[in-house]
């Protein structure tokens, strides 16, 4: 209860995970069962996936994306899946990372040597910057401050109604949910004012998310696919797209900022592959260590840190039954930090990513993007453009921390730090080798 009221929900899963793979607790009328063991994760998220329904977390989290992809259930999530999946095709992936390299190297050249920056507030422009680029095929960095701000918002409010007390707090007038509820406003009034202009200049060869949506619109009709639903899948793909490689980028940087000798492997690995040429979506497949600096990002700080699903039927994991409406808890945070799978879970490690030690991981072990018909569509696209960031910024520059604490993490609907991330970041004094 201490560490429920304190936000601190990482603290709250440990507590549980400790108790062996499967933990149960009755909390204010919920009863809660902490699933730690790879092959029932396995089954509650694929196997039997059907059999339950996303957790409180996500319908808070309506709040602000509506029944967008995120947070949808059932047959509507199935339909908005299927309607949404053809933006994240690979054929897409080569002009995606065209975007991210370009964006990327927008904000590398504003840097100044030895200029201290803070990685949070730098990810998020040239992340949000992309996703719009790639995905809507619009400039969203002149409404930065809007979506921010929203952003920032919704996460506060969901910290507050996830506590004990949550339920009432939306209902009180209180700032937090005044100034939730005024962002929440100016964001959707941008978002009807982007999809009014495609719509005015809609083109039958448009490919972004946004054209995708209105043909369907138009050939099922606004009663199946309402405006409102369009508008909550923008503000899903926009807020969930961005937030997760903010953070995905915020952590590695932090990580990679103490680390000096992985910054050298990294720099040899792109001087060896990429030379002075522009990096691109065909040097991704020999960037094998920048991908495993990624992996073992995430490992370390998922930015979805725990999946919660409901019961919608009496269910049984092993012996134990599992009643109907029971919350169940399945925590990349506590599998990720194991050290049945992982040797010293809490050393920054990205060399232990061989394909042997890959090979060897039982599937549920390591799920950062989550499994089955709920992971993450966007999870090829994330990595391509979280490659490609790491490459071209690393490529000209290098990072050392900047003196004080250590950062923590705060857990909300991802796994943030508690602090800003700064960083100085320096130029590379070495010529790079031109590549063959």
């Amino acid at each position: 209860m201490l560490r429920a009221l304190r936000g601190d929900l990482l603290g709250v899963y440990e507590r549980l995970a400790s108790y062996g793979d499967l933990a149960y607790t009755r909390f204010l009328g919920h009863q809660v069962y902490m699933v730690s063991d790879p092959d029932h994760i396995f089954d509650v998220l694929v196997t039997d996936n059907r059999k339950f329904m996303k957790g409180q977390a996500t319908q808070e989290a309506k709040r602000l994306l509506g029944e967008g992809l995120f947070t949808s259930d059932g047959d509507l999530h199935r339909r908005q899946r299927k309607l949404l999946q053809p933006i994240f095709h690979p054929v897409h992936l080569h002009r995606q990372g065209e975007i991210a390299v370009e964006c990327a190297g927008r904000i590398g050249r504003k840097w100044a040597d030895g200029e201290t920056i803070d990685v949070g507030d730098t990810m998020r422009r040239v992340t949000l910057e992309i996703l719009g680029k790639a995905i809507l095929d619009y400039d969203l960095v002149p409404h930065l401050r809007t979506f921010a701000d929203a952003s920032e918002a919704a996460v506060a409010m969901v910290e507050k109604v996830l506590r004990p007390w949550g339920p009432a707090v939306e209902k009180l007038p209180l700032p937090t949910a005044r100034r939730f509820r005024r962002h929440r406003a100016q964001l959707f009034t941008l978002v009807d004012d982007i999809i009014a202009r495609r719509r005015t200049a809609l083109g039958d060869q448009d490919h972004d998310l946004i054209s995708l949506m209105l043909r369907k619109q138009a050939e099922v009709g606004s009663d199946v696919l309402t405006d409102d639903q369009i508008r909550d899948e923008v503000v899903t793909i926009v807020f969930a797209g961005h937030e997760t490689v903010t953070t995905q980028m915020t952590w590695t940087y932090y990580l990679l900022a103490q680390h000096p000798q992985v910054i050298a492997e990294l720099h040899a690995e792109l001087d060896d592959v990429i030379g002075d040429a522009t990096p691109s979506a065909e040097h991704l497949p020999l960037l094998r260590y920048t991908e495993q600096i990624l992996l073992e990002s995430m490992r370390m700080y998922p930015p979805a840190y725990a999946l919660q699903r409901r019961a919608l039927v009496d269910y049984e994991i092993g012996d134990c039954p599992v009643p109907e409406g029971s919350i169940l808890v399945c925590s990349p945070w506590i599998l990720h930090r194991s050290s049945r799978w992982f040797p010293e879970p809490e050393r920054f490690d990205p060399s232990r990513w061989t394909p042997a030690f890959r090979e060897s991981l039982p599937p549920m072990s390591y799920f950062p993007f989550g499994r089955g018909p709920r992971a993450c569509p966007g999870e090829a696209f994330a990595m391509v453009e979280a490659r490609l960031l790491l490459a071209t910024l690393f490529r000209d520059w290098t990072v050392r921390p900047v003196p004080g604490p250590p950062v923590g993490t705060s857990s909300s609907l991802s796994l943030r730090p508690d602090a800003p991330v700064r960083v100085v970041v320096e130029r590379r004094r070495p010529a790079r080798p031109r590549c063959r």
